[in-house]
């Protein structure tokens, strides 16, 4: 696209959308004067793709009004943002035709550009330069994350060893400051092209199953819900817009990946979105009316009130407000609707942009302000203390990989957390079948050791396979960890087998039979991605399972577990009152039991036939017949969940006040809790698990003991 004419036409849409932004006539003629300047200071000026720079700034300066929302100063910057860096132009030239202010976000630009252009540079210390390089406009960092995201989109175009850089960068970088600044359309694309050129085969695979998915539940969705939420709105005479969100294979992968779980149990795939226009533009009416919605809502259908989210109560810091309810469809999955008004819906998408448009109605603005602020005030300090600002936001918590290198130079992207046994197997399963050591940084290191960013690795083998069962114990990678399973069941060895057979027969001893939803709980309470795997690490005598019993009854609305209790000899003696367990012997459910009956108390102390004590009792008790025969018995027992209701006058610490008496008066588990306060009265559900009623009557008197509390129901 050479000819002035084209480029004039692919501006076109751009000179629509800043007609529509700018607030006077002037505004929209300095935008149209910056392009034609820009056009002609650039005209010779080519993008490694053959295109002329000009139609990048074009685009730049779309994604910064259509999707972030800024005005006409900041369309006028990403049209100029190469102009200083790329052209004889000055700050002086550019300040006196656009304005100071104009000036200032090109020269912000300019440098936040040579930052990243520097090579010898970490992600962190790029991240930190970068915060100190913004003046004191934020429109200079969402100017730059719009021209990272065009780079982005365009991604294959640059050469190989770039695209890394930049998809490394954008991770650490920009997608945590999208977040931070509350775009999060943008935030969750930049993930998505980071995982489509980073893992393309679990992009592609996650891709498929959502297109399944959506054949399969789509019409359900669209049946069940759609028609009769759009009814149920247009009969109340609302204004509206109703949309489906699906999420996102990185949002997808992401949650596998900290839940443990597969693509199958991932419940959530889709959403509804209702947002309404409101009548008048009041904040506090917006709210009233997404309460309103959502009560519509909970007449037709049973709502999961676990997985609700009240953002419109306490907004997040980025100011996203809106109200998620859930509820349990017809088969089996949830469906979460958003509900949210206009102004809120802007919020959504645009982010600290959009504050400013609704600055008359909010005077609040976001928080990143305050942020930026300390961040740059803590990177200036020379104090190291200052500094500590950064561990409640490291954006390199945010990544998921590192980038070694081969001996050859050749990168290769690997999970952080990666081992060099990971890293042969990334290479070939031959490699990592005959690895021997590795030599990270040409230093000689064992196979477990963990890799860190930059590292390069070169695998030491030997001729004849060395896999071995314990290297399931340091490997982080699904296909380290298969291939290794499959050599060993290959050589004769299945710890696979082996692990499933101890598995069994510990739940049989609990009375337990193997479900697909127990299994599934166990795997996230071992944090193990699979069955296969966790009968491997079982197997293999790398799973310790000796809390097995508190795992199965951790979270189980009504379970029944076998344990053993002692059965003294009722028959014959029936003259104790109670029994203990003696201190010196400590008998478990494989010993042989003996009891000896206390002279003073009349009590039973049950000991081990082994116990050292025993010779002497039993020449104690001689002559009085003091000696009872004891044996196990099994037995059943139970913990079930139990949901109480509260109400009572709202003050400072009353939830304090609540979960410190549950925690005195029961040794429970809190399943949930959940407190909402209207006119100083407070209304709370909780959910709790507990063994028997005795203890249940005992929590409820406490509870309403507490100052403040009117009433307390089992429901």
């Amino acid at each position: 696209m050479q000819n002035p004419d084209q480029i004039d036409l692919y501006f076109e849409p751009l000179r629509q959308s800043s007609l529509e932004r700018c607030a006077s006539e002037e505004e929209f003629k300095l935008v149209l004067k910056a392009y034609d300047f820009a056009k002609d200071a650039h005209k010779n000026q080519k993008r490694i793709s053959g295109d002329p720079i000009i139609l990048h700034n074009i685009d730049v300066a779309r994604i910064v009004v259509d999707e972030i929302g800024l005005g006409y100063k900041s369309i006028i910057t990403a049209l100029l943002h190469h102009i200083l860096t790329d052209t004889e132009y000055t700050w002086e030239d550019i300040s006196g035709m656009f304005g100071r202010k104009v000036a200032e976000l090109v020269v912000g630009l300019g440098k936040m550009e040579r930052v990243f252009a520097a090579q010898d540079k970490t992600q962190e210390e790029t991240f930190k330069q970068m915060l100190l390089t913004v003046n004191n406009d934020i429109r200079v960092l969402l100017i730059k994350l719009a021209d990272r995201l065009h780079n982005l989109r365009n991604l294959q175009e640059l050469p190989v060893e770039k695209r890394a850089r930049n998809l490394g960068e954008s991770m650490y970088v920009f997608a945590p400051l999208a977040h931070q600044m509350g775009l999060y359309t943008i935030k969750s694309e930049i993930e998505n092209i980071w995982m489509k050129h980073a893992m393309p085969s679990e992009y592609n695979e996650i891709e498929e199953k959502v297109k399944a998915e959506m054949g399969r539940q789509g019409t359900e969705i669209t049946q069940t819900y759609l028609g009769p939420i759009r009814d149920l709105l247009e009969h109340e005479g609302l204004e509206f817009t109703l949309s489906t969100r699906i999420k996102t294979p990185y949002s997808i992968w992401s949650k596998m990946k900290k839940r443990n779980v597969p693509f199958e149990e991932i419940y959530d795939l889709f959403a509804l979105r209702i947002v309404f226009v409101p009548m008048v533009t009041d904040i506090e009416q917006e709210h009233e009316m997404c309460y309103e919605i959502e009560q519509w809502l909970n007449q037709r259908w049973e709502p999961y009130t676990e997985r609700r989210r009240d953002w419109l109560k306490t907004p997040k810091e980025t100011g996203y407000e809106a109200l998620h309810s859930t509820y349990l469809t017809p088969s089996g999955n949830w469906l979460e609707v958003q509900i949210r008004s206009k102004r809120m819906e802007e919020i959504a998408e645009q982010g600290v942009a959009a504050h400013w448009k609704y600055k008359g109605i909010s005077p609040e603005i976001s928080g990143i302000e305050k942020w930026l602020a300390k961040a740059r005030e803590s990177l200036e300090n020379k104090d190291a203390a200052s500094l500590e600002f950064f561990d409640n936001f490291q954006p390199g918590n945010l990544i998921s990989v590192i980038y070694v290198f081969t001996p050859k130079g050749e990168m290769r992207m690997l999970p952080k957390g990666a081992t060099a046994l990971d890293f042969a197997y990334y290479i070939h399963s031959h490699l990592g079948n005959r690895a021997l050591a590795a030599k990270i940084n040409e230093k000689l290191m064992l196979l477990s050791t963990p890799l860190r960013g930059g590292d390069q690795v070169e695998i030491i083998t030997t001729e004849k396979s060395q896999v071995r069962i314990e290297w399931l114990g340091y490997i982080t990678t699904y296909k380290a960890r298969n291939m290794i399973l499959d050599t060993l069941k290959k050589n004769g060895t299945d710890p696979i087998r082996e692990g499933k057979k101890i598995l069994d027969s510990m739940l049989s001893d609990f009375g337990i039979q193997q479900s697909t939803r127990l299994m599934n709980k166990l795997l996230a309470a071992y944090n193990v991605t699979s069955k296969e795997e966790f009968y491997g690490r079982i197997g293999a005598g790398l799973e310790d399972l000796s809390n097995l019993r508190e795992v199965l009854l951790k979270g189980s609305p009504s379970r029944k577990f076998v344990t053993w209790i002692p059965s003294p000899d009722w028959k014959r003696r029936k003259d104790f009152n109670a029994y203990h367990f003696a201190p010196c012997c400590h008998p478990t459910a494989d010993d042989k039991l003996i009891g000896f009956i206390d002279r003073l108390t009349s009590d039973l102390y049950i000991h081990t036939v082994n116990c050292s004590r025993v010779p002497a009792l039993k020449r104690l008790h001689r002559n009085d017949n003091a000696q009872v025969g004891v044996t196990w018995k099994k037995q059943y027992t139970s913990s079930s969940l139990v949901r109480l209701t509260l109400r009572g006058s709202d003050r400072l610490g009353i939830i304090y006040d609540i979960t410190q008496t549950i925690s005195l008066t029961l040794c429970v588990n809190i399943h949930s809790f959940f407190l909402v306060t209207h006119d100083n009265i407070f209304d709370a559900s909780l959910e709790i698990y507990v063994q028997n009623p005795v203890d249940m009557n005992k929590l409820i008197e406490q509870l309403k003991m507490i100052k403040g509390m009117e009433t307390v129901t089992k429901a």
